[in-house]
């Protein structure tokens, strides 16, 4: 759920923080991905997702013009979470596997 802040000229968009962290995890976790707790550590360095429309002085304030562009932000920082947190995952993922195959090859049966 998104949850719209008027502050003067502007207007800020922002999940329900009961839901963002949650959704972003169980969007790796559907695809096979159960890293929830790498994902959860490096989201909570994030305080939250925001989306801010400023209405220029010059210009007449528009509410629902404000939302729709604070909520297009919001997504868009979400969108980027998403791809930076996707990235992150394949280098640690190669990195664990590789030092796993590593640790398989040195064992030695007797």
């Amino acid at each position: 759920m998104i949850i719209y802040t008027r502050q003067g000229n502007k207007v800020i968009a922002r999940f329900d923080e009961s839901n963002w962290l949650y959704s972003i995890s169980n969007l790796f976790a559907k695809r096979g991905i159960s890293e929830r707790r790498f994902i959860e550590n490096y989201l909570n360095r994030r305080t939250k997702f925001t989306g801010v429309a400023s209405c220029s002085p010059e210009d007449e304030f528009d509410l629902e013009y404000g939302r729709k562009l604070a909520k297009e932000r919001l997504l868009e920082n979400y969108d980027q979470t998403v791809k930076k947190i996707a990235s992150m995952l394949e280098e640690y993922l190669s990195d664990k596997y590789r030092r796993q195959n590593k640790a398989l090859v040195n064992i030695q049966i007797h």
